[in-house]
């Protein structure tokens, strides 16, 4: 999550829009409030990390 928000400059609000899940829900994970992700936002935060991460190595 975090390397996702550093990619998204920060904004919460586009991160959410990119994973399909709702600014308050990025932030709880931000805060350290949740910890373990439901199965569908998990696949989505595979997804664009490995989007994000793959092309740089």
């Amino acid at each position: 999550m975090k390397f996702l928000l550093t990619r998204a400059k920060g904004s919460t609000k586009a991160l959410a829009e990119r994973l399909g899940v709702s600014c308050r829900t990025v932030e709880r994970y931000r805060a350290g409030t949740l910890t373990t992700p439901q199965k569908l936002l998990h696949a989505a935060l595979v997804e664009e990390t490995e989007s994000e991460w793959l092309p740089q190595v």
